[in-house]
């Protein structure tokens, strides 16, 4: 049976020595991968908020450049896997600088909406990582 999907193709082209290349995945190494992108997300939106405080005239630039990087270094990763571990990073890099421009935006609209809504996304991340691990 002739198959179009190039995934199976490839799965199907794979030998012994190529597939046996691979690491399992383990729950501490994701777990500690999560915890590095999470922190340079977090690095990525400090940079954003100390860049809008020094120069305010850089929100709109800043919004599109972030956000124009984010969207190719995410494209990146997933044409190539290889590049996943530089293009996640520097896409978590970016995205937090997006993030935090974007947060900083809706602070100064509506004040005390960030802080409400940092204090929701790590109550939820805090409870789904307790469950992962359990």
């Amino acid at each position: 049976m002739r198959r179009t999907n190039p995934v199976f193709n490839r799965i199907n082209k794979m030998n012994d020595y190529y597939s046996s290349d691979y690491v399992c995945a383990t729950y501490k190494g994701i777990g500690a991968k999560v915890l590095i992108y999470v922190l340079v997300t977090l690095v990525g939106a400090a940079l954003g908020i100390y860049l809008l405080f020094n120069n305010p005239d850089v929100i709109i630039g800043s919004l599109i450049f972030s956000g124009l990087f984010t969207f190719i270094f995410a494209l990146i990763a997933m044409i190539s896997p290889k590049a996943s571990m530089i293009c996640g990073t520097l896409y978590c890099l970016f995205e937090g600088v997006f993030v935090g421009v974007l947060s900083l935006l809706f602070e100064l609209a509506i004040g005390g909406v960030i802080i409400t809504a940092v204090l929701g996304t790590l109550s939820i991340v805090l409870v789904v990582g307790v469950m992962y691990i359990t």
